[in-house]
């Protein structure tokens, strides 16, 4: 459903995908991921199975990292470059494992994560992103106005909801609260105010090596 909503609004989302569940009921398939991706979205890592990487070991992040990048493989696609940490949990051992498999690591947290520049002192593996899970009786304003703030004091924005749906659960974002905040996106966009980019097109523009403009067609996976 989210996926005709943004590309209908040629909006480019990052899908943070755990393999062990593709297929299931409730759950993309391979041939819809590799849609997605051709479309410009971004198909990242979210562990092999929703597991919480700071109950495992070193060795067992590795291990479930590898069964990610395998799945992939298999699917035809390239390695995920970037993960979402499960529960938002991570410590020093988690990025030390990840940081051999993967570019950048997010969290959850309802703070800022002001990037501006490559070379400042960011952590890519502890960015940040506030959850828009808006119920049926909720509004936007609250996303809306974390939008505006990044505009006004020119900083990289990040937003995530875990699902879109009609009748939504405690993690998820109500079908229409979800249309009005592409419908925004898309407005501030085509008035020249925002960039919209995949978390893979974020980390390559900042990186300067930028293989196509942001504002083109869904946009970028950079490789």
């Amino acid at each position: 459903l989210f996926r005709s909503l943004a590309k209908e609004r040629g909006v480019p989302v990052t899908s943070y995908i755990f393999p062990a569940r593709i297929g299931n009921s409730g759950y993309l398939t391979w041939d819809q991921i590799r849609e997605m991706r051709a479309a410009g979205f971004g198909i990242e890592c979210h562990s092999n199975n929703h597991e919480k990487l700071t109950d495992l070991s070193e060795a067992g992040i590795r291990t479930n990292l590898q069964a990610v990048d395998g799945a992939f493989t298999a699917a035809g696609l390239p390695h995920p470059e970037h993960i979402s940490y499960p529960f938002g949990a991570y410590d020093s051992t988690v990025i030390d494992a990840v940081s051999d498999y993967r570019t950048t690591g997010r969290a959850v947290s309802n703070g800022i994560e002001v990037i501006k520049w490559w070379d400042q002192n960011t952590s890519w593996y502890e960015l940040k992103a506030p959850a828009f899970n808006i119920p049926t009786e909720g509004d936007t304003s609250e996303v809306k106005a974390r939008i505006d703030d990044a505009i006004a004091k020119q900083y990289v924005s990040m937003i995530f909801t875990h699902g879109v749906s009609e009748d939504p659960g405690p993690n998820d974002c109500d079908i229409n609260h979800f249309e009005e905040v592409l419908d925004y996106i898309a407005a501030k966009r085509d008035a020249g105010e925002i960039e919209v980019v995949t978390i893979d097109g974020l980390y390559r523009a900042m990186q300067g090596v930028r293989s196509l403009p942001a504002t083109g067609p869904m946009t970028l996976h950079g490789e």
